[in-house]
């Protein structure tokens, strides 16, 4: 049996972990963007402008950028279960941003 194919799932390869970071990571990349670009404006204004702008949309969609990086590397890694939880918080997240699109055509009318 080769050695390189009896590595060991890690402590972290857990689906609840995998959760957690596919929801969280979105949210600390919105506050660096908001920190980075709009700090000089109250977070409430910029949620409140991306809407009216229609911007949130793409706003979010770039705050995902880091779940796909991170299940890149632990599905590379064969850690499955955490894999599994970013891909469940990442379609979780997509569905609402389609709600949330459908409810802004709606409202902008």
């Amino acid at each position: 049996m080769d050695s390189e194919n009896t590595q060991l799932p890690s402590r972290f390869d857990s689906l609840w972990i995998g959760l957690a970071f596919g929801f969280i990571s979105p949210l600390v990349t919105l506050i660096m963007v908001y920190s980075s670009s709009f700090a000089r404006y109250s977070f409430s204004h910029f949620i409140k402008y991306s809407f009216i702008s229609g911007s949130i949309i793409n706003i979010i969609i770039s705050c995902m950028i880091p779940d796909l990086l991170v299940f890149s590397l632990v599905i590379w890694r064969a850690h499955y279960k955490l894999a599994r939880g970013i891909v469940i918080a990442s379609v979780s997240l997509t569905l609402a941003l389609a709600l949330l699109k459908i409810v802004l055509m709606f409202v902008g009318d």
